[in-house]
């Protein structure tokens, strides 16, 4: 349960940054003859890398999409390269971009797709290989055992056999693992070179970004009973936004709480309701300075004493004014919907709406 909920979460996020607008960045493009040309590139998420690159001469001009099979390679300004490469892809063999982690004697790339990650190496005399692994449980006596491939293993000691004293790290290495493996090709150089003569492609380490959000709002249901003649419902608490950058860096996950009161006139006379809102939603910020879009998609828990748990389909979007580097306002209007009895994923109608301003900390 705890995997299909985490891979729910993951594919939605990902469909997001499919959905989301591009993010072109300063880079530069590789033609066919090698010559760099620079311009704008759009900054994908690492699954679609491979694939294909959009890219503009200039912020002004229209895109154009870059292909493997035409174009030797793209880079970005911050550090980021990919290199064309034909691999095998099951029986077939396919064009694609591979990044670039390490360059030396041994060059290493890499490749994502979907939930999948792929290394390759290369060395000038023995030409690019994939270092293949996979995992899978096996039923043992009534057990399940965890079965690791070893072939990666085997094939980092035979594109390294000048290097034998490095054959305890290669046993170590149960999975591969980008970290690990550049860590490996820095060992590998230093035995036959200064450090001076590679360049390590490692992305940028991102530290862990959690920013809270003040929020006050107001609530109003669209089925209100008919012995309801009034009622005004406040909510207020902390939204916290966590960052997804190995994902996209423009992706959060969105949590936090709500305490909703509502304040009720009815037949019955004058009485109060307490409940709590708790969202789990993928929100997606818009590449902007000033004024800041941004979109969320997810779930809204409800819990409260009187009517136990619940959930509902939760859609925001609004937009947030940057006061300086470190503080933003916003407002934000959020749906919620029923969930279809059959099908629990898709609405079935509007069960409540907010509007609700907040105070963003980016921290």
């Amino acid at each position: 349960m705890k995997q299909t909920v985490l891979l729910f979460f993951y594919f939605l996020l990902s469909g997001l940054s499919v959905w989301a607008q591009s993010d072109y960045r300063p880079g530069y493009i590789l033609n066919s003859t090698g010559d760099t040309i620079p311009g704008l590139v759009d900054y994908r998420r690492d699954s679609k890398t491979w694939e294909s690159c959009s890219f503009k001469p200039n912020a002004s001009s229209g895109s154009r999409n870059i292909q493997p099979a035409e174009y030797k390679g793209y880079g970005f300004d911050d550090g980021r390269r990919f290199t064309a490469f034909q691999i095998k892809d099951g029986d077939q063999s396919k064009m694609v971009f591979l990044e670039v982690l390490f360059k030396g004697r041994i060059n290493l790339y890499y490749l994502r797709e979907s939930l999948t990650e792929r290394f390759f190496i290369q060395k000038e005399e023995l030409g690019l290989v994939e270092l293949s692994y996979s995992e899978e449980y096996i039923d043992k006596n009534g057990a399940d055992f965890l079965y690791q491939s070893k072939r990666h293993i085997g094939m980092l000691k035979y594109y390294m056999n000048d290097a034998p004293s490095l054959n305890e790290e290669i046993e170590r290495m149960k999975k591969p693992s980008m970290t690990g493996l550049i860590s490996l090709m820095q060992d590998y150089q230093k035995l036959f070179s200064r450090e001076k003569d590679t360049k390590v492609y490692r992305r940028k380490s991102y530290p862990f970004k959690l920013n809270p959000e003040l929020t006050v709002g107001s609530i109003r249901y669209t089925d209100v009973p008919a012995e309801v003649s009034s009622y005004k419902i406040i909510a207020k608490g902390v939204y916290l936004h966590c960052w997804l950058p190995w994902i996209n860096e423009r992706l959060y996950l969105e949590t936090g709480a709500l305490w909703v009161k509502a304040n009720i006139n009815d037949t019955t006379g004058t009485y109060s309701q307490s409940y709590w809102k708790i969202p789990i939603r993928a929100e997606y910020v818009m590449p902007s300075k000033i004024i800041q879009p941004y979109f969320s998609l997810g779930t809204m828990i409800y819990s409260s004493k009187l009517y136990g748990m619940g959930d509902a389909i939760s859609v925001s979007g609004g937009v947030r004014i940057r006061l300086n580097k470190y503080i933003r306002i916003g407002i934000t209007p959020e749906v919620d919907f029923e969930p279809n009895t059959i099908l629990h994923v898709l609405p079935k109608r509007i069960a409540n709406y907010t509007i609700r301003g907040g105070l963003y900390l980016n921290l």
